[in-house]
């Protein structure tokens, strides 16, 4: 039976039964990392201990040689000696030091679906060190990023373990519905998933232009912008791509990449485009979303979503992320009643949370007329 490789991140922590998810999050608890290979596992009822072979050390003071016991107590699909179940491919582990040369795996979070289990993160055989190496990874934390990014190049399934979401808002779980780019983003993390979307694997190059979405990077913007056609044969990866720019971009200097997409006649995508400029209330939002609603043929959904945003910048509202207030009746309240385009007739035409109730249509066309008294002003505003 071949050699497994796998990749192993060392925790000092004390026992715990709860799911890690992200690289920074490990590193936050790791002291040792290694590359080794398991060579024996034992089951005894809910008890598993695996022997693993260690190859080389990315961190801590484990030596190549070395064979380390390591407890992993409570995992599914784990079976005696080394059977092609679960050790079918590679993967990457994370562990924890329990007693001096004895360690405990950290069950991982591979998307979202913690009830399974999972040891770790797979690999794919044969995925040798080298394709990503160009970019010149430095830290632990680079090299672990670099080597998961390459195991997803060679084939590996998942394809986006959510150690890679440490750099990245746009695979958001649904408890955790506006994720944050953590402390730990950097350049690295950027050129990392511009590597990842020339990948031929499909779900890979969609996963990547996700997080580059998320991030603000130009690249997936220039992409849509010239190709749209091919992502929009699929209505799995057209929806995916709306959905991301809809949920996640919260940060107002993205609005010139979203232009380039403007010229793209698709409903779906010009409400994805509309309802991330309604969180902005900037001037320059505001203009895209009141030539929106200009348009002769503008539908009804697209119409709302570019009355609301008007409404909420007129009123001085803050800007809105998901979950910034529990209720809509809690948004309002914290509108500025000093807000230089706030009168009695924008309060009149806007709901709890700037939405509107009653009449739709009334609303839109009241917004429709206050754009077009308010545009030169605006776009002046913006023009600063």
């Amino acid at each position: 039976m071949r050699t497994l490789i796998l990749l192993l991140v060392m925790f000092f922590t004390t026992q715990t039964s709860s799911f890690s998810t992200g690289i920074d999050e490990l590193l936050g608890k790791a002291s040792t990392v290694v590359e080794g290979a398991v060579i024996h596992s034992h089951v005894d009822g809910s008890a598993t201990t695996l022997k693993i072979e260690v190859s080389s050390v990315l961190l801590g003071s484990v030596r190549p040689g070395d064979t380390i016991t390591v407890e992993c107590n409570s995992l599914k699909h784990v079976f005696q000696g080394l059977n092609p179940q679960p050790w079918a491919y590679p993967q990457i582990f994370f562990l924890r030091a329990i007693k001096l040369d004895s360690w405990a795996c950290v069950p991982v979070d591979m998307r979202g679906h913690s009830a399974l289990g999972y040891l770790g993160y797979p690999q794919a055989p044969p995925c040798p060190e080298g394709a990503l190496q160009v970019l010149g990874p430095q830290s632990v934390r680079e090299r672990i990023l670099t080597r998961v990014a390459e195991s997803a190049l060679c084939g590996a399934r998942p394809s986006w373990p959510r150690v890679l979401d440490a750099s990245s808002r746009a695979l958001a779980t649904n408890d955790s519905p506006n994720p944050r780019v953590p402390d730990g983003i950097s350049d690295f993390d950027r050129r990392l998933f511009r590597e990842l979307v020339k990948s031929p694997r499909r779900e890979l190059h969609i996963e990547a232009i996700q997080a580059l979405l998320t991030l603000g990077d130009p690249l997936p913007f220039d992409l849509l912008a010239t190709t749209y056609k091919e992502y929009r044969n699929s209505k799995q990866e057209w929806w995916t791509i709306g959905a991301t720019i809809e949920r996640t971009l919260e940060d107002p200097a993205i609005i010139p990449q979203l232009k380039k997409l403007l010229p793209i006649k698709d409903a779906q995508l010009q409400l994805a485009i509309a309802t991330a400029l309604q969180r902005f209330h900037t001037p320059a939002a505001v203009v895209i979303l009141g030539k929106m609603l200009e348009a002769q043929d503008i539908e009804k959904p697209l119409a709302l979503v570019a009355a609301k945003g008007l409404a909420e910048f007129a009123n001085g509202c803050p800007m809105t992320t998901q979950g910034s207030f529990k209720t809509p009746a809690d948004f309002f309240p914290h509108c500025d009643e000093k807000a230089p385009f706030r009168t009695d007739e924008t309060v009149k035409n806007s709901g709890p949370g700037a939405g509107f109730s009653g009449d739709d249509n009334w609303h839109i066309t009241f917004w429709k007329h206050w754009w077009s008294r308010n545009d030169v002003r605006v776009a002046a505003l913006a023009a600063q």
